[in-house]
C-alpha cells in the first residue's frame, strides 16, 4: 500500500481512548526516501501563550469516523460493512493530558479530526489550520530517514507524525503495531 499516512496524525482517533503506543519497523527501505516526520506535541502545547492554551483546553475535536472510514472505501471501491458496524463518531479533546503523567499535549489529526464542538465550520477549519501551521514549524521537529531494519516507537499522547512519499522508483515496506490505549 501506497501514500499511508501522509498527513499530520496521532494514531487510533478511532478508538476511545485512541492508541497509547505505535511500533513500525521497517523490512526494506531506499535510504534517504520517505522520511517520516515527528513532532513533540508537548513542546507545541507548552510553546503557546497561556490564554491560548486555556482556550483550546476548552475545546472538543469532532472525529466522524464511521463517514471518513465510508469515504476512504467508496474511493478504493471496496464495502466493509462489519468495519464500519464497529465505529462510531467520537469527540476528542484537542488538549490531552498524558494518560500517566498527566503533561498536556496537543491531539490532532489532519485527516479524521474534522471540527471542533461549538465553533462555525470556517471559525474551525482556520483555528485547526493555524494549530498545524503552528505544529510543523515547532523546534522539536524531527525528521527519520528509513533503513532497513529500523524500528521505532514512539507515544501517540505525546508525538504527531507525517510519512513524507518515497520518490519515484525508491522502496519503503513497514509494519505497524498499535497498542491500545489506557
Amino acid at each position: 500500500m501506497s501514500g499511508g499516512g501522509e498527513y499530520w496524525h496521532s494514531d487510533g482517533p478511532w478508538s476511545q481512548p485512541p492508541s497509547a503506543v505505535t511500533i513500525l519497523l521497517c523490512f526494506e527501505s531506499s535510504f534517504g526516501s520517505g522520511q517520516t516526520l515527528f513532532v513533540d506535541m508537548r513542546a507545541v502545547f507548552d510553546g503557546l501563550p497561556e490564554h491560548f492554551q486555556r482556550d483550546l483546553a476548552q475545546c472538543m475535536g469532532s472525529y466522524p469516523c464511521r463517514a471518513i472510514y465510508e469515504r476512504e472505501l467508496g474511493y478504493l471501491g471496496i464495502a466493509d460493512q462489519e468495519k464500519l458496524s464497529e465505529l462510531r463518531d467520537l469527540t476528542h479533546p484537542i488538549v490531552r493530558p498524558h494518560p500517566v503523567t498527566g503533561r498536556k499535549a496537543l491531539y490532532l489529526n489532519e485527516k479524521w479530526l474534522e471540527s471542533i464542538e461549538g465553533m462555525s465550520p470556517d471559525e474551525s477549519q482556520h483555528l485547526l489550520t493555524e494549530l498545524y501551521n503552528i505544529s510543523s514549524t515547532n523546534d522539536s521537529l524531527y525528521s527519520h530517514h528509513w533503513r532497513t531494519g529500523d524500528l521505532l516507537v514512539w507515544d501517540n499522547a505525546s508525538m504527531m507524525h507525517k510519512a513524507l512519499p518515497t520518490e519515484s522508483g525508491a522502496v519503503k515496506t513497514t509494519h505497524r503495531v498499535t497498542i491500545a490505549g489506557i
